[in-house]
């Protein structure tokens, strides 16, 4: 039995796709992208190979404003999740690379294991730069 479609991305990697939600079953349907980070670049990428994601998964940081608002624009239901609580269970990877890194934000946000955060609105990262 598949689970829900989930795309994750980290850097200029995305990991997206169905994965079974049986554990005895192999890992199906799984797509892993490189694009450009770059926030049109990558709903491209989400859109040419997950058009039907429930979930776009991202960790937070500087550009997570400027992420947030073009997924969002281009119909995509992003969300950040807390980079503190992400690096946590990533650094159990036996292989640190940001191809895993994605891989390993899809699994955290298909099993429900993130916390989600508040990305600041455009318009107040912009107020804040201009001060």
């Amino acid at each position: 039995m598949l689970g829900p479609v989930i795309a994750a991305f980290r850097s200029s990697n995305i990991a997206c796709g169905h994965r079974s939600q049986v554990a005895a079953e192999p890992q199906t349907d799984l797509a892993l992208a490189k694009c450009l980070s770059h926030p049109k670049a990558v709903a491209g990428a989400i859109r040419k190979h997950a058009p039907d994601a429930v979930l776009v998964v991202f960790e937070t940081g500087p550009r997570a404003p400027w992420f947030h608002r073009e997924l969002t624009a281009d119909g995509r239901p992003a969300v950040g999740i807390d980079a503190k609580h992400a690096k946590a269970a990533l650094d159990t990877a036996p292989n640190k690379t940001d191809a895993n890194d994605a891989d390993g934000l899809a699994l955290l946000a298909e099993a429900g294991f993130f916390r989600e955060v508040r990305v600041k609105s455009w318009e107040a990262m912009r107020a804040e730069q201009s001060r």
